[in-house]
């Protein structure tokens, strides 16, 4: 074995490698790093491998590509609504790292093609990445092969005496099922969008055509028209605006009162739902499933079986016209299961049989393959693995915190304790466990990027390459391991609930790309990407929104430079944060809320420090549920990033000091700041706990008096400085508030 070292190694040449490469060698350019591609091209889904005559993008001109190159604009004949033939982003890439150089080297002079990584293992906190006669040693770690890099093939009975080539996706771009007079009857098998895509180019290339989607799975996927609404030019452009985001029930879009209207009230939950029954019905009426007088039989079983909203199944933008047309009289559609193969032959469950001399499967990936890594590192990383692998008490906290998540997503959003009834695709391994689908919660030298599904990879790529960089850099003031793992277990619970077998992985989050992206970029401190409230969620997100967050990362997290202390953090706040402009990163706030505000601190600092500001209407002598709702705004403040949470004013009792009781109740007072210490050292994070009114006997009338006290609690649970607050008034003995000169 030839050992080599380096400074970091990216695993994949897709968008998310190329992108991670990218922008860290932007931040370290003489970075020795090298890029692992098994195949002999670069690209990913998008190689010029598996191009194909006919194969389109979901992406429109303007937002497939990075900010820092644009795509030359296709010629007309390429374009339909702004969707454009796929070998002009094969062609985008293929030129961007050919054009990007550092300290000398291209991009496409790092990447070793053909290395099929076969191990990758942690020793002596140095990672090994080995594959065949070769590995390299780097103290850093990108995996960006994706979600759709390993095929996933049907296995059935059979198939050593089947006499027809199986040619799945992956290589139908490179086969001759389009070309060759021998391969004319050809059966496609897959209900998703990339099926659909193989099924019309068969057609329009004379084949005869038998279309298999399994009645077993969630069923056909949902094509959606490519036409736009109002000002925006597609359904794409439509669908990449943060307004369109906030008609889905999100954890990860921010809690506004707008978003609290649509989910909270009967009139907001009947615009949601009459906006996506609208486009539900503008879906089924533009196929006609069960109107076309020319259709062939099984035509009406392409009909999705679920409602759009819930999205159980996979789907697409259509970016052909003709599509419905072309296929209703030329594909025989089978919603069946195949049971068996012989010679040319296709057996079905139902007793029918198709003859073929060709089968392609667009049976889409196994999102959920990581075979270089040992069963007990899946576990430790937060990587998908068979429930036999998990420890019995490692499995046993996460469901747990799965359960507790589940009523809080339900609490939040009842529509999603309701779902229709649908066929359910369970998975055979946990789900994804990293922190914002990027991070393990307890390994800071290895990041995954591409794994989670989002609506534009290239944006997603982008964001996810940006934060990772400050993940590996340690520029990022993380919560702690407890509050990351609450975080996940809320995600993975939420995504179940929303996106049903889609979510099972806890990965999917296509219609919240925009809120996703933002609060990657959030954590980070960047801020250049926003242009203000109406284009911020009015016009559709490209790339030239994100060109400015390479030059704000270096100002603000340049190599020379490290995070802000929680020290320091005091410091800045009590001398040097005054008067200084703070950038609201919510909308206002509501009865009860969290503000995270993005402060501005000294240039020195080159950084961002996140502060939780918590509104909330403290009950009157409920001091338990008081701390109870103030202790799940600090853990939610502390899973989003934030490094200081500031309560308000009595928020443990309310002010009631004529209720013969509220003495009493202030004489809890140290029970409640032990417990203040506690959190902030569970959660890493630094705590205000508002103002606590405090009993203490007088020694001199024997009396009381009730101060009202603020402390700052640390986030290893010290007090680095207490205030007692003066005021003007008195009250007279036995019980004196705080009678002090002002």
């Amino acid at each position: 074995m030839e050992y080599h070292d380096v400074d970091l190694v990216v695993v994949g040449a897709g968008l998310s490698g190329i992108a991670a490469a990218r922008f860290y060698l932007e931040v370290h350019p003489h970075c020795r790093l090298v890029i692992l591609e098994q195949d002999s091209c670069l690209g990913g889904v998008w190689n010029a491998r598996r191009s194909y005559n006919g194969c389109w993008t979901q992406w429109t001109v303007g937002t497939a590509e990075w900010s820092d190159k644009s795509m030359d604009r296709p010629p007309e004949s390429d374009l339909y609504y702004e969707f454009f033939n796929a070998e002009h982003t094969t062609n985008y890439l293929e030129s961007y790292v050919d054009e990007r150089c550092y300290a000398g080297q291209s991009l496409r002079s790092r990447i070793q093609f053909g290395f099929s990584v076969k191990t990758v293992k942690k020793k002596d906190n140095v990672w090994v990445v080995g594959g065949g006669t070769a590995a390299y040693r780097s103290p850093r770690v990108i995996v960006a092969s994706g979600l759709f890099s390993a095929p996933n093939i049907p296995n059935v009975p059979g198939d050593d005496t089947f006499e027809a080539p199986i040619i799945h996706q992956n290589g139908f771009g490179q086969s001759s099922v389009l070309t060759s007079p021998q391969l004319h009857k050809v059966a496609v098998v897959g209900g998703g969008k990339s099926a659909a895509d193989m099924v019309y180019a068969c057609v329009k290339a004379g084949k005869s055509v038998s279309w298999i989607i399994r009645a077993s799975g969630t069923g056909p996927g949902f094509l959606m028209p490519a036409m736009g609404k109002g000002p925006y030019k597609n359904a794409f452009e439509l669908g990449s605006t943060r307004v369109a985001g906030t008609l889905s029930p999100s954890l990860i879009s921010p809690d506004t009162r707008w978003t609290r209207f649509l989910f909270g009230s009967r009139i907001g939950q009947k615009i949601v739902n009459a906006v996506w029954v609208g486009a539900d019905r503008e879906m089924r009426d533009g196929a006609n499933f069960h109107g076309r007088a020319n259709a062939l039989p099984g035509f009406a079983d392409l009909e999705p079986q679920s409602p759009l909203f819930w999205g159980n199944g996979t789907g697409g933008l259509l970016n052909r016209s003709d599509f419905w047309e072309t296929i209703a009289p030329n594909v025989q559609v089978y919603l069946d299961d195949i049971v068996q193969f012989s010679r040319k032959q296709i057996h079905l469950r139902e007793g029918g049989t198709i003859m073929t001399d060709v089968l392609v499967c667009g049976t889409g990936w196994n999102t959920t393959s990581f075979d270089f890594f040992e069963p007990q590192e899946l576990v430790r990383l937060g990587l998908p693995h068979n429930l036999e692998d998990e420890p019995r008490e490692h499995g046993q906290i996460w469901s747990r915190l799965e359960a507790q998540a589940d009523r809080e997503v339900l609490e939040r959003f009842p529509i999603l304790a309701t779902p229709p009834d649908h066929h359910h695709k369970a998975v055979e391994t946990t789900p994804y466990r990293l922190y914002n689908g990027i991070a393990p919660s307890e390994d800071d030298s290895i990041a995954f990027l591409g794994y989670f599904n989002v609506g534009n990879f290239f944006k997603g790529a982008e964001c996810q390459a940006i934060w990772a960089t400050a993940f590996l850099d340690g520029k990022l003031q993380l919560p702690s391991p407890e509050s990351r793992r609450l975080k996940i277990a809320r995600h993975v619970a939420w995504c179940k609930r929303r996106y049903l077998s889609n979510g099972e992985l806890g990965n999917f989050v296509v219609l919240e790309s925009n809120a996703y992206t933002d609060e990657l970029l959030r954590e980070v401190g960047l801020v250049s990407h926003l242009k203000g409230w109406f284009s911020d969620y009015f016009k559709p997100g490209n790339a030239r929104d994100l060109a400015g967050l390479r030059d704000e990362y270096i100002t603000r997290c340049s190599p020379d430079t490290t995070p802000v202390t929680m020290n320091e953090l005091v410091v800045t706040l009590q001398g040097r944060i005054l008067g200084r402009r703070l950038d609201i990163s919510t909308p206002a706030a509501g009865k009860d809320t969290t503000i995270v505000l993005i402060t501005s601190p000294p240039l020195a600092l080159r950084t961002s420090s996140r502060i939780a500001v918590i509104q909330l209407h403290p009950k009157p002598m409920r001091i338990e549920a008081n701390y109870a709702k103030a202790a799940r705004f600090i853990q939610d403040a502390a899973s989003k990033g934030a490094q200081l949470a500031v309560l308000p004013e009595y928020h443990l009792t309310n002010w009631v000091p004529d209720d013969p009781k509220f003495s009493d109740l202030c004489g809890q007072w140290e029970i409640y700041l032990k417990r203040y210490r506690v959190l902030a050292k569970e959660h890493n994070i630094c705590i205000v706990p508002g103002t606590i009114v405090e009993r203490h006997q007088d020694d001199e009338t024997g009396g009381y008096n009730l101060l009202n006290v603020a402390y700052f609690i640390d986030n290893k649970g010290e007090i680095l400085g207490r205030y007692q607050k003066k005021n003007l008034w008195w009250t007279p003995p036995p019980v004196r508030f705080g009678i002090t000169e002002g």
